[in-house]
């Protein structure tokens, strides 16, 4: 309960939003939209910035499709083979964490197809995988950079003395108590990296400021 009266005290007090799973369940139309795009493209890049520890999986597809439950519930499946391991593949992707090649820049595809998300991490190198920082420092307002530092201390005090609850882990559904909780600013891209952690387990999510929040 005090985990939630303080993320509800967030929303209201900083104007934030949090990014775990994303943009894994779409509308028929935004299915249909996100294939016909990837019907252009040989190769995906599947990448969780959000993740702990992710690893970069470049796949060469060979079918991509989406399977609904109503027209409100699509998956997006991408079928195709690992580039380095040669394995095959199929899953359901979450449209925040894939990217597409364009001219050599690996692009999130949410974005691509006109989807809100916050990959929690800039474009990168297609085959180096090595960030490229398109935001510079010198953009990022005095005025900006002093009301996000203040609104960081203040999560950073919350959210760093939240532990000792259950939650469950994105992808293995497993569940574990969290010892540790841990803060990280992103202020140029105006956002702040929460980490829980509990025993092997961590979970990772991003809070957007928007901007002109206090």
């Amino acid at each position: 309960m005090m985990l939630k009266r303080t993320l509800i005290f967030l929303f209201l007090a900083f104007g934030l939003n949090v990014q775990a799973d994303q943009q894994a369940i779409l509308s028929k139309a935004e299915a249909e939209k996100t294939v016909a795009f990837l019907e252009d493209h040989v190769e995906i890049i599947l990448y969780c910035g959000c993740c702990s520890n992710d690893t970069y999986t470049k796949l060469a597809l060979t079918k991509v499709s989406y399977e609904c439950e109503s027209s409100n519930w699509c998956r997006v499946r991408v079928q195709g083979v690992d580039v380095e391991t040669q394995s095959e593949l199929s899953k359901t992707i979450d449209l925040a964490y894939a990217w597409v090649n364009i001219d050599g820049v690996a692009k999130n595809l949410a974005w691509e197809v006109g989807l809100n998300a916050d990959p929690c991490t800039p474009n990168f190198d297609w085959e180096t995988f090595e960030s490229i920082r398109e935001v510079s420092e010198d953009v990022f307002d005095k005025n900006d950079a002093e009301a996000f530092q203040l609104s960081f201390k203040k999560l950073k005090k919350l959210l760093e003395s939240e532990t000792g609850f259950t939650l469950e882990t994105f992808e293995s559904n497993k569940q574990f108590v969290v010892e540790e909780v841990t803060l990280t600013s992103k202020p140029t891209m105006n956002s702040v990296v929460v980490s829980q952690i509990g025993g092997d387990f961590e979970h990772r999510y991003t809070i957007q400021q928007n901007r002109g929040s206090n």
